[in-house]
């Protein structure tokens, strides 16, 4: 398959286990190699803001080896987030990973299909990466709005929320191919999405 830089997913994998909805939640965001501490800073102040979220910085650890699909030079999201599962501190409710590096995950008939987020729902483990993040970007703002918004929905998913087609600016709409899906997205849920998430938005 030709690797295109606008091949975009959001992606995810549901779980048997219901995270609790008690608050706060502690969220804990893992550097997967190195990663601009101007977007990580962005990502947890958002984080803590939409979801009343504790956030917890977890430093940066190397991308696992044994994620690493050397055909395409890039790293299996499926595999990462059952690592991050698996490696979850005891002291975080729930993990995200962020990495700069290129990931992917099946869809349908594409064995390797490249994308920008993908989350156990529901589940306690995420990652999302910034590799497409930035295309077409009018400067560091709209990556940093980009890039905050597809953690919080990443995170949405974690909370048990599906794609949502319910409303057209909701965040947890697919992002159907392109990145210009987080451009038309409010940084809120619609009200059906809001309802599931309960106390968890302020």
């Amino acid at each position: 398959m030709k690797k295109t830089a606008c091949c975009l997913l959001f992606a995810i994998i549901g779980l048997s286990c219901r995270p609790s909805h008690d608050l706060p939640a502690r969220i804990g965001l893992l550097r997967l190699g190195h990663f601009d501490d101007h977007y990580f800073a962005q990502a947890k102040k958002e984080i803590a803001q939409f979801y009343h979220a504790e956030v917890v910085d977890l430093g940066e650890k190397a991308l696992p080896e044994l994620a690493y699909y050397a055909p395409r030079n890039r790293y299996r999201a499926d595999k990462l987030i059952a690592w991050l599962w698996e490696t979850r501190p005891d002291s975080v409710d729930y993990i995200m990973g962020l990495t700069a590096s290129d990931i992917s995950h099946t869809k349908g008939d594409i064995a390797d299909y490249g994308i920008m987020g993908l989350a156990y729902n529901p589940g306690r483990s995420g990652v999302v990466s910034m590799f497409r993040v930035g295309k077409g970007a009018k400067g560091q703002g709209q990556v940093a709005d980009r890039y905050s918004k597809l953690v919080l929905h990443e995170l949405g998913h974690n909370f048990g929320l599906a794609h949502c087609a319910n409303a057209k600016h909701c965040l947890m709409r697919d992002a159907c191919g392109t990145v210009k899906t987080l451009d038309s997205e409010a940084k809120a849920v619609c009200e059906k999405c809001k309802s599931k998430l309960g106390k968890r938005l302020r």
